[in-house]
């Protein structure tokens, strides 16, 4: 059974200028439209795209925080109101999220032990003596000495306050930990070191993943099932290792052949994608990537909705080409 799945599309109206009034038309931004994803028990699945595709947004609606437009967003079997302000303790407790910047989610007027206790308070119940030894225990968990805990964040690195951050999401016990580039703005050490905690603290607790990354060495290390996004809308989903190997869906091919390889000496084609992401105001006819897609066909990637095409162990792409069109080009290259 699913821990928590949701399609909650999000659509931001735009302004009405004097040409929509004239035109009678009322124009939005297309933050998402059309994914849907589920999570089971221990499970992570790893959403990646470039910045500005839908990712955060979609995590934003899961969560709550932001109040999405349409569609369903389920916990076990029940259906969730889409703002958190309206979703019962029990939802708050099991959906729990950390953000990119820790800066933006710690207050710097409280010692980071406090942060922690927070949720232990408000969420679980916890009595003043309850929550002390709690704290410590979920310092541990993280690898913080517990001495930290009557630090405010200031005092603490970039590193050391994503860990507070992780343990202030778990300190509610939940379902479902939603994971917004945790690792993007640290170094390369320090990833490596929350990654490995991530797997660990997964392993002991049980709990699931929405793990949102550009970096597909981080997602492949974490994930189990992958989902490609572009332009809101997903285009190739399937298990880590069948994403990672042809066929992949163009954009996939190209994010793929961006990523740095451990070894130089490797031969390795540069996909480079031409032009910007169109804007999600005015979402292209046909296929969304058609416009820099390297793999383009002609005028039917500009004119008809591509087709999900089926492949091994759940493995699916959003594309014209056939899957087996798309590994014999992808292998050739």
């Amino acid at each position: 059974m699913p821990a928590v799945a949701g399609d909650p599309p999000k659509h931001y109206p735009l302004p009405r200028g004097l040409r929509d009034l004239w035109q009678r038309r009322t124009r939005a931004v297309h933050a998402v439209d059309g994914m849907s994803a589920g999570l089971s028990r221990r499970f992570t699945l790893g959403v990646v795209g470039e910045s500005g595709c839908g990712k955060t947004t979609f995590a934003r609606c899961i969560a709550g925080l932001e109040e999405a437009t349409d569609g369903e967003i389920r916990l076990e079997r029940a259906r969730l109101p889409y703002l958190a302000r309206q979703r019962p303790m029990a939802a708050l407790r099991e959906i729990q999220m950390v953000f990119q910047n820790p800066d933006a989610s710690l207050n710097p007027q409280h010692t980071v032990g406090e942060s922690v206790a927070r949720p232990l308070v408000r969420l679980r119940g916890l009595s003043r003596g309850q929550v002390r030894p709690r704290v410590a225990e979920l310092f541990r968990a993280v690898n913080l000495p517990e001495d930290y805990v009557n630090r405010l964040p200031h005092e603490l690195s970039g590193g050391e306050k994503q860990r507070v951050a992780i343990a202030r999401a778990l300190a509610a016990d939940p379902a479902v930990v939603i994971c917004d580039e945790p690792i993007s703005a640290l170094d390369v050490s320090v990833q490596a070191s929350l990654m490995n905690l991530l797997v660990d603290l997964q392993q002991a607790q049980g709990t699931s993943y929405l793990f949102i990354s550009h970096d597909l060495a981080a997602v492949r290390h974490l994930a189990d099932w992958i989902a490609v996004v572009y332009l809101g809308r997903i285009w190739e989903t399937g298990p880590a290792s069948e994403v990672f190997g042809p066929p992949y869906h163009p954009y996939t091919e190209a994010l793929l052949s961006a990523a740095p390889t451990p070894d130089p000496d490797a031969p390795q084609e540069r996909i480079r994608l031409e032009g910007s992401v169109p804007s999600a105001v005015g979402v292209p006819s046909g296929c969304r990537f058609h416009t820099r897609c390297p793999r383009k066909i002609g005028p039917i990637c500009e004119q008809q909705e591509p087709p999900w095409r089926e492949g091994a162990n759940g493995h699916r792409i959003c594309c014209h080409r056939p899957l087996a069109e798309l590994a014999a080009l992808q292998q050739g290259s």
